[in-house]
């Protein structure tokens, strides 16, 4: 599907919007193409920025707010940061995040971390994702 995407040139927002068949030996009810698709269309728009593995270190020794919503018991198992709230208790714990700078969230894929951010930006809060989570980052740095 994305050979035939990127021949034909295809903008990310038709991509998007592509009616790829549910065919339970072969794709999920939402298609990865279209899931890619859709993060990327996000980003395009401004609905989320992520940040990469490789700005990590950087972020540690400036003392930026990196924030693990992962449940404690993954936070234990290994971490970027000592702050963690997971993404069920977010909500509740705003009021311990700091308003006036970036919170770097991450979580083990990317999906709790991009629901957070979506929940903090809703919140006022400037936000930024870890692409591909701690699992990328784990799986390139601390190997």
């Amino acid at each position: 599907m994305l050979a035939t995407a990127i021949r034909a040139h295809m903008p990310i927002c038709d991509i998007e919007e592509l009616e790829l068949c549910y065919a339970p030996p072969f794709s999920s009810a939402k298609d990865p193409v279209n899931l890619a698709a859709n993060t990327a269309e996000n980003i395009i728009e401004g609905l989320f920025e992520p940040f990469y593995p490789e700005e990590v270190k950087e972020l540690q020794k400036k003392g930026e707010y990196i924030l693990d919503v992962r449940t404690v018991p993954e936070h234990e198992r290994g971490n970027i940061s000592d702050n963690c709230i997971p993404l069920d208790q977010l909500r509740g714990s705003l009021d311990k995040l700091p308003k006036d700078r970036t919170i770097y969230v991450h979580c083990q894929v990317g999906l709790r971390g991009y629901l957070a951010c979506r929940i903090l930006m809703q919140n006022g809060f400037k936000c930024k994702n870890l692409s591909g989570g701690y699992s990328l980052y784990h799986q390139l740095y601390e190997i």
